[in-house]
């Protein structure tokens, strides 16, 4: 039970409402238009209507319960019963729910006790219009302990079928350099997938340590250069990242390979 501090404290962890949100070149979408320029145009050209999966709405729907769950000192459990967006909490999503909350609450925990001088973001909206005007999106779980110079970054998959790998992956390192500019005194980073309901060897929770020079180096030399080139570069690449993508079922390299 929350006495009023506690109550108060999550409370501040609201995320700020006047955030930007999606971006076309977003870090959900950089393994596609990074490996496939034309794709940002041929989405464009189309006009195709944003449209939900039934699985993608779900994990929307987790993605908020958990917030929610962050923001206001609950377990999963509690939850249950509850609607978000178009889908109820069953006991099979607080299961995996409550997995992202115990990887996120030690350092909540550190931020509500004073430890560490800790900084806790939740569902924040950043961006970095410095570098390009399209690079923003919103980050799950982060948190900046200044006494290491370190920076958390935490992203929940509540997918089942396809297992994300957190080394080196472009979408972290994306959102890690989204919040260097809250913290760019920052040295060392820590990037990290929450997929409970996906099996990997490793675990449903796989970290990746590296450095804030090192983003910032990838972010000059590799992010950057390929947000660039999707104004320009109409190269259609068929590859695994095709599968998320809304041209899809229309795009011309696509039809030809079938």
């Amino acid at each position: 039970e929350m006495n009023a501090e506690t109550k108060d404290f999550y409370m501040s962890l609201k995320p700020l409402e006047d955030r930007p949100t999606h971006s076309p070149l977003g870090a959900s979408g950089a393994e596609r238009w990074m490996k496939c320029p034309g794709s940002v145009g041929l989405i464009n050209l189309l006009d195709l209507p944003v449209e939900e999966s039934d699985h993608a709405a779900l994990g929307t729907s987790a993605h908020e319960a958990g917030a929610h769950a962050l923001e206001n000192g609950l377990d999963a459990w509690e939850l249950i019963g509850m609607c978000f967006g178009p889908n109820k909490v069953d006991a099979d999503m607080a299961e995996a729910i409550q997995v992202y909350l115990d990887e996120c609450r030690p350092y909540i925990a550190m931020a509500g006790d004073g430890l560490a001088d800790a900084k806790i973001y939740i569902e924040f909206g950043a961006s970095a219009p410095q570098k390009h005007p399209q690079m923003y999106g919103t980050v799950d779980f982060g948190c900046y302990l200044p006494r290491t110079a370190t920076l958390i970054v935490r992203d929940y998959k509540h997918g089942i079928g396809i297992t994300v790998e957190a080394d080196d992956n472009p979408q972290l390192k994306y959102y890690a350099y989204l919040l260097l500019q809250e913290h760019p005194e920052a040295r060392t980073v820590s990037i990290g997938i929450v997929q409970p309901r996906g099996f990997h060897v490793d675990g449903p929770v796989r970290e990746w340590t590296t450095t804030a020079e090192e983003i910032c180096q990838w972010v000059e030399d590799t992010l950057v250069p390929a947000m660039n080139r999707t104004a320009t570069d109409k190269t259609l690449d068929l590859g695994e990242h095709c599968r998320f993508c809304p041209a899809r079922i229309v795009c011309p390299a696509m039809e030809k390979a079938m």
